[in-house]
């Protein structure tokens, strides 16, 4: 919200996609936290005044969305995930919901090699099992838990 003359931007969407940068905490809980937590911005570009304003950023939710999908910028950076993601109270609050809410990974891109060049690969869920994708080889995988996994992307969706 523009502080000056209150413009106020909505986006509504069925996913939410959150980038991750190092300078962010690296747990998911804690991201969440802090991306539905108000942010100031000293130089945004307000659309209604058209000018470069101090402004408030903040994350909140109608109702919370089927996927959330989270970006791992850095390509060095190490982050925890679970196959079960719980969002916390913290962040319900900040939501204003009271019930607990539980995604499930499906899905997690991984990369490997620096901001030049490197290779992607992939697991997918489908039902109860496992998959490994990389190039031409896909092959069931029995537990992720011990493999190297280098997540560029996590996708998780609402468990109903």
């Amino acid at each position: 919200m523009c502080e000056y003359c209150n413009h106020l931007e909505i986006f509504t969407s069925f996913a939410y996609t959150h980038s991750i940068s190092r300078f962010i905490s690296q747990s998911l809980e804690e991201l969440l936290y802090n991306s539905t937590s108000s942010h100031d911005l000293d130089r945004y570009k307000c659309p209604s005044c058209e000018c470069l304003r101090k402004c408030k950023n903040t994350t909140s939710f109608g109702c919370m969305p089927r996927i959330l999908i989270f970006h791992i910028m850095e390509v060095d950076m190490k982050i925890w995930f679970d196959e079960i993601f719980v969002i916390n109270k913290a962040v319900l609050m900040n939501i204003g919901k009271k019930e607990e809410i539980k995604y499930r990974l499906y899905g997690i891109v991984n990369y490997y090699g620096n901001s030049v060049h490197g290779h992607y690969t992939a697991f997918v869920r489908y039902g109860e099992v496992w998959w490994s994708i990389d190039d031409l080889l896909m092959e069931k995988v029995a537990c992720l838990l011990n493999k190297n996994i280098r997540p560029f992307m996590l996708f998780y969706e609402k468990i109903e």
